[in-house]
């Protein structure tokens, strides 16, 4: 299927399956394919992922890369034990905070959950989980009272989810 931004934005997306296919689509790079590559992990970031692996260089560099790089440490050092706790932490120490785009979304996918992690809007005392078993979002983190909803066909805007207290 061919995948198109909105118009006036240009975003990096992580596209996953409860069935752990997964791609990365950049714009004007090739779609990456996630289950040919043999890595544990993958750090997105408005840094160019694609641009870096046909380098096959350790070094990242370019715009974003300081980014990238603390975040790929960061998770490489705690494979063993990382959670979704540590990932949203990570995601906080990394979050793009200046310059005209900052971070909007943030979000972790961990496989063996079968669930995404995410928290919006540069928010991260709040968070929230997307589980796949039951296609629902809901509160786990930073909110006076639990919250959730089934995930129907028509979706739910950021915006609403943004409005829960």
């Amino acid at each position: 299927k061919k995948i198109v931004n909105v118009p006036d934005y240009s975003i990096h997306s992580l596209i996953t399956a409860p069935d752990r296919k997964s791609y990365v689509v950049q714009p004007g790079r090739n779609l990456i394919d996630l289950d040919k590559m043999k890595q544990e992990f993958l750090v997105l970031t408005n840094f160019s992922v694609s641009d870096q692996l046909s380098k096959k260089s350790v070094i990242a560099e370019g715009p974003g890369s300081d980014r990238y790089k603390r975040a790929y440490h960061e998770i490489g050092n705690h494979k063993n034990d990382f959670s979704a706790e540590k990932g949203i932490s990570i995601l906080r120490e990394t979050a793009q905070t200046e310059g005209e785009y900052p971070t909007q979304l943030s979000m972790i996918f961990i496989p063996d959950d079968n669930s995404v992690y995410f928290t919006l809007y540069g928010d991260f005392k709040k968070s929230f989980e997307f589980t796949f078993n039951d296609k629902t979002i809901q509160t786990i983190a930073g909110f006076k009272e639990n919250q959730s909803v089934v995930l129907s066909k028509k979706g739910i805007l950021l915006s609403d989810l943004k409005d829960w207290q």
